[in-house]
């Protein structure tokens, strides 16, 4: 990854407010990767977001997943490849608002054929940005899963599970709408075990 430290303070870190913002971000990558099922699992020390969508190989990790400003409509069309569903993704940031989150980000991803983990750390990623370097996650042992995995770590906010309630709200608006427009509820969203 590699990135000016004002970005990542502006378009990460301060990018937005609320936590649920943030996990609505994380939801629509979801979407994006055709999942019909996300859970989010809120507790006092981690936030886990798990989709079942397609997941990704090595070079979609390095090319789309760490390549902050990825722009997926000029790269991949304006919707997705199997179920046709619009992007959602813009402007290719959202991963970062994590960090606004989390210090800690582990990924756990696979496609099928291909499982892969990374973690990253905020304060590894700025030590790489001021010494004019690129960040390289440091790969921790992968899980078994279809899809990806998101566990967002020594938290910054400590209001996590007030978040839930607020964040139902916020993911029944954003998308219950695109499913009423598609005729398609093939899109569950589960936060600490209740369906959105």
């Amino acid at each position: 990854m590699s990135i000016d430290l004002r970005i990542l303070n502006h378009l990460g870190i301060q990018l937005y407010s609320n936590v649920a913002a943030v996990l609505s971000e994380a939801v629509a990558n979801a979407w994006d990767a055709e999942a019909t099922q996300v859970a989010i699992d809120l507790t006092p020390e981690t936030i886990t977001i798990t989709d079942n969508g397609s997941g990704m190989d090595r070079s979609q990790i390095n090319e789309r997943f760490l390549n902050v400003g990825y722009d997926k409509r000029r790269e991949e069309g304006d919707c997705t490849p199997n179920k046709c569903r619009p992007h959602m993704g813009r402007k290719g940031i959202g991963k970062l608002s994590l960090f606004s989150v989390a210090d800690v980000v582990d990924v756990y991803t696979s496609n099928g054929s291909e499982k892969h983990a990374f973690r990253m750390e905020i304060d590894k990623i700025r030590r790489s940005i001021e010494a004019r370097g690129t960040y390289f996650p440091e790969p921790i042992a992968s899980r078994e899963l279809k899809g990806t995995q998101i566990v967002l770590s020594a938290l910054k906010r400590k209001r996590v599970m007030r978040t839930a309630e607020a964040l139902r709200k916020r993911l029944a608006r954003r998308f219950s709408i695109i499913t009423y427009k598609r005729g398609d509820d093939s899109f569950d969203v589960v936060i600490n075990g209740h369906r959105v």
